[in-house]
């Protein structure tokens, strides 16, 4: 119940370039009148950390680091606060249950404490140039204000009656949002649209959540072996088409008909990069927290 102050090493965690962390619709805290924007996470560490080679990491085709910048220890926490949100964001929320960080990594760290710990950075710039972090209990208890029924279902009823401005402006407070249905895989997923549209007159549904996904690389058409070799037999008809000093009708009626076939391919539902999941509302509690919180 302590923080630990003179046992912990505290680095402040960031990524460079800032591209696709950097959003419009950022997690906020309002507490005393003010507005905290989370900026992304503290690590303590029981040892400090030394030789850390750079950390890179490729997402959308970017190339990122991740860079440890050792700071003054903010003493606005106790270890478990950290822990209670740890267990909260990363396991409940983000399900990474093969992120086991237990266990005595260094000789000072004791065997049931985790090797290093997170705290989210939620700050606010002062007018000397310097910032306030906000403290983890008022972050916990933010959690536990946010934490409601997405359309509860004793107001569903009045909800579906309210006028289009007063439910588009519920719907852009959602947006973005992570929520999630306890027990249910995966359990949690981001607002990207919220839909009260009713399909039948006689029975009342839930509003839809609207999602809209990357598939990876592996599972989408970039994976599919039969994509892959056709894409090669065309780029390779293409650069001898491109270097011949005179080229046929039926070659170009060849580079023409793969890149059909490559174009049926990519269109076939199974097999898009984009995709676009409907789910029913019902059961789904707000957490209060935005995908930025996610995405660090």
């Amino acid at each position: 119940m302590t923080n630990n102050a003179g046992r912990l090493f505290h680095y402040r965690i960031t990524v460079s370039p800032p591209t696709n962390f950097l959003t419009d619709r950022p997690t906020v805290i309002e507490y005393d009148d003010h507005e905290y924007i989370f900026e992304g996470f503290s690590m303590f560490a029981h040892a400090p950390l030394t030789n850390i080679p750079l950390c890179k990491v490729i997402r959308f085709n970017i190339d990122y680091t991740i860079h440890f910048i050792e700071e003054m220890m903010p003493e606005n926490f106790c270890v478990k606060g950290l822990e209670l949100f740890s267990l909260f964001l990363f396991r409940d929320i983000l399900e990474l249950y093969d992120w086991n960080l237990k266990g005595p990594l260094f000789e000072d760290s004791p065997p049931c404490c985790p090797r290093f710990h997170f705290m989210p950075r939620f700050v606010r710039f002062l007018p000397d140039g310097g910032k306030e972090v906000l403290s983890m209990h008022q972050i916990l208890l933010y959690l536990l204000r946010c934490s409601k029924a997405l359309v509860p279902e004793e107001e569903i009823a009045n909800m579906l009656q309210w006028e289009e401005l007063e439910w588009q402006k519920y719907a852009e407070e959602c947006k973005g949002m992570i929520v999630t249905n306890p027990g249910t895989k995966p359990s949690s997923v981001r607002i990207d649209q919220l839909d009260r549209e009713q399909f039948n007159p006689d029975v009342i549904t839930f509003p839809i959540i609207v999602h809209f996904g990357i598939r990876p690389a592996q599972l989408s058409y970039a994976g599919d072996p039969q994509y892959q070799k056709l894409w090669k037999s065309y780029v390779k008809l293409r650069h001898l088409l491109a270097n011949s000093p005179k080229v046929k009708q039926t070659d170009k009626q060849k580079l023409a008909q793969r890149e059909e076939a490559l174009q049926k391919i990519r269109q076939k539902n199974t097999m898009r990069r984009e995709v676009t999941v409907e789910l029913s509302s019902q059961g789904f509690w707000k957490t209060g927290i935005r995908s930025d919180v996610c995405q660090r």
